[in-house]
Parts: structure tokens; sequence; C-alpha cells
């Protein structure tokens, strides 16, 4: 028996559009594919099914930098295919700041492959990747000298550019990528830098409210970042209560 109807208008349909995709000037199909690659991967391997011409262009650089990373797992050895895996090697190879971010931190905490974990990181934070910015700043104030003062003014300019519910969306991403992750790399503050408002009375526990960001200096809302921040890895319970008020 041949295929139905309905399959063969389907795949009639599928090629009149990749036709007309691939009829596009070069630079409005790699915009094109670069959105669908942004919003949905499901649709973008059907794209490359369907015409040769179609599965070229996805190969682009710009394009693999705009894939998301919804579908694929946190930790990137679990329930994976070796075609999967590829695909998300290839992402990163090309500079993809999600799964950068992802493979920063599973590197650097879990890995012991600090150095190019911390690449990973450094190289998504140059893209603008708002978890990774934050994970860097936490982990260069824990570090002596510049690199202190380095992530002393990363999260100081998250805490300007970013309003209250984004940044509590990112520790919220970024505590649940730590949860699936066996943590072998803890770290600790490196020091405090010296408080500019003395009448500000620290929490003693939960985050850092966002709104007392008008009590209390920058350097100790930092400072208490870092602290409540290195007790998560430590999977300490009472963090958990009050991370996301």
């Amino acid at each position: 028996m041949g295929p139905s109807i309905s399959i063969i208008r389907e795949e009639s349909n599928r090629n009149r559009s990749a036709r007309e995709l691939t009829s596009l000037p070069d630079d409005m199909l790699t915009e094109v594919l670069s959105l669908v690659a942004s919003s949905s991967l499901v649709d973008l391997f059907n794209l490359e099914l369907s015409c040769r011409d179609l599965y070229l262009a996805s190969q682009e650089k710009y394009i693999l930098q705009k894939v998301s990373m919804e579908k694929f797992p946190a930790i990137p050895w679990k329930h994976m295919s070796d075609k999967a895996y590829k695909f998300l090697k290839r992402c990163r190879e090309n500079g993809n700041p999600e799964a950068l971010y992802r493979q920063g931190v599973v590197e650097y905490f879990s890995s012991m492959k600090i150095d190019s974990g911390f690449d990973c990181l450094k190289l998504a934070y140059n893209m603008r990747h708002l978890e990774a910015s934050y994970v860097l700043g936490i982990i260069l104030l824990c570090r002596d000298g510049d690199s202190f003062q380095k992530g002393l003014d990363i999260l100081k300019s998250l805490y300007k550019s970013t309003n209250t519910i984004k940044l509590r969306e990112c520790r919220r991403t970024v505590s649940t990528l730590i949860r699936t992750m066996w943590i072998r790399n803890y770290i600790n503050p490196s020091y405090k830098a010296d408080c500019t408002n003395k009448s500000w009375i620290p929490k003693t526990i939960g985050w850092p409210s966002d709104e007392e960001i008008d009590l209390c200096c920058e350097n100790c809302k930092c400072y208490e970042e870092v602290v409540f921040f290195c007790k998560m890895l430590r999977g300490e319970s009472t963090i958990w209560n009050y991370l996301f008020y």
C-alpha cells in the first residue's frame, strides 16, 4: 500500500515551503533560520530534513549561536543520543552562549575542569548571557586581587541593569542547574569589601533582598549574594526556603 493522500500533501507542502525559503536572499534566510532555531529545535531539524540547501544554511555559526537549549538536558551526558551530543558540541564550538554557560557550570563545579569551565563562562559572559555573568561574578568574588574587583564590578552592573523579576529568575535558573549536579568544587568568599553604609543590618537567612538595595551598600549586597550562593552549593536546606521571595 502506497502513502496516503494526506501524507503526500504534507510532503508537497513541506517541499513548497523549503523552495520558498531557499529563494530568500542569504541574509534574510539566515535571519529566518536563526529565529526558528531560537524558538523551536524541532522545527529547525524539520527544516534541515526538508532540503539539502536548508541543511547547509542551518550550519552557519550565527544560527548555531541562536539554537535554543530548552530541549536538551541540563547535564549533557544524561539521556542524550550520540547525534544530539555532537550537535550540542557543535553549538558550543560555534559560541552558543547558553551551551557555553551550562558547560562552564558543569566543568567548574562538578567535573573539576576548572580552567576550561571558567573559560566557557567567560565566553558566555562576553556574549551578555545573564546567568553566566552572575556565576562568573560570584566565582571572581571568591578570588583575590584584580579578580575580586572584577567580580564586584560584574555583580554591581547586574544589579543596576537587571530588574528584580529577571534577577530572581536568574537565581532560580542557576540553582536549578546546580541542584542537578554532583558538586565537587566548593568555593568560599575571598573577603568582604568595605561597607559604605554602617547603618545597614544584614539578614541572617535567605538571599539578599532585592528591596534592600537602597538600605545597604552595594559591597555588602554583593558579599551577601556570594555567601548564600556558596551555602547553596553545599545544599544547606535553609537556603531553599527563602530562595525566591
